[in-house]
């Protein structure tokens, strides 16, 4: 089976080492020649546990792309850098059977699913990763985690297939038919994990002293308020009972967001906090919590000198 990868970043860098490291045939794309330098010379690190392993793949430079072919493309990049690459997909000479979106945010999996229909896949990854350089990947998740398989509109068979060709590499997966459940959970979740860990700059595992505060609380309220307008019915209990399980399988991890602040980069506030803001501005209700979190870390993104 053959895979290419669309980014090279703590989750592109993982599936790339796990599926190679399985025997598939596995490619990566890159937005820097100095980033295919440095993969092609010293490979990819990847780290569990006590084990190193060291995976070299074939890497391109995306804009050097002429044509490709592989069975999946897995689309790894940020949410920003995905919506702007989909737009460009449909002009380039590529093929594939099966494009596959792995982004926190909500916009790149709409965006794919209205563009490649039943050939459009969605991978939630729930384990912990940490890049602590652009080649360097550590799992630090405790083995307890299960990473999630979807679609908002491949068949039953397909998804199954994927999850299949998932766990035979190593990668746990199950799959889910309640695509937006998953997807919009996901986003909850997210909302206060990645800017409470990143305003504290503490780890993920530290936040299960915050599970039953106001802050916790009011901003999984805010969320789940927001949803029931657009018709998705979370429970608070269910959110709660897998925000806990997520800490904990992820305790050790630094969350994305604060490796982007760190690396000054962009983060993803405006494609989680923000994109909640946006509905709710659309249905004319207030959330002040995801306000002012997104105001922090927007001030932070300054700070740091993102770009």
């Amino acid at each position: 089976m053959k895979f290419i990868v669309l980014g090279v970043g703590s989750v592109g860098g993982y599936l790339i080492s796990k599926l190679a490291l399985a025997g598939n045939t596995v490619e990566a794309i890159v937005s820097k020649r100095s980033n295919k330098r440095l993969i092609e010379v010293e490979g990819i690190e990847y780290f569990q546990k006590d084990k190193r392993y060291v995976i070299k793949v074939p890497c391109y430079v995306y804009e050097d792309l002429m044509e490709i072919d592989t069975d999946y493309l897995i689309l790894a990049t940020k949410t920003r850098e995905a919506l702007q690459i989909l737009g460009d997909l449909k002009e380039r000479h590529f093929n594939f059977n099966y494009i596959v979106t792995v982004q926190n945010g909500i916009e790149s999996h709409f965006k794919a699913s209205q563009m490649f229909g039943e050939d459009h896949l969605i991978l939630s990854i729930r384990e912990g990763l940490y890049a602590f350089n652009l080649h360097k990947i550590r799992n630090v998740s405790d083995g307890n985690v299960e990473n999630v398989v979807t679609s908002l509109t491949a068949t039953r068979e397909s998804m199954q297939q994927f999850a299949e060709l998932l766990n035979s590499s190593g990668i746990p997966a199950t799959v889910s038919f309640g695509a937006m459940t998953v997807l919009y959970e996901k986003l909850v979740i997210n909302s206060v994990i990645n800017p409470l860990a990143s305003i504290l700059k503490v780890k993920n595992g530290y936040l299960i002293k915050m599970l039953h505060t106001a802050t916790v609380l009011g901003l999984i309220n805010e969320a789940l308020e927001v949803l029931s307008y657009e018709g998705i019915s979370l429970s608070l209990s269910q959110v709660l009972e897998d925000l806990k399980s997520v800490i904990k399988a992820t305790s050790e991890n630094k969350c994305s967001m604060l490796q982007d602040l760190e690396k000054k980069k962009k983060t993803e506030i405006d494609y989680i906090n923000g994109y909640l803001l946006r509905l709710a501005k659309m249905q004319g209700i207030e959330i002040p919590l995801h306000q002012m979190i997104y105001e922090l870390i927007t001030r932070m993104e300054e700070i740091y000198g993102a770009h």
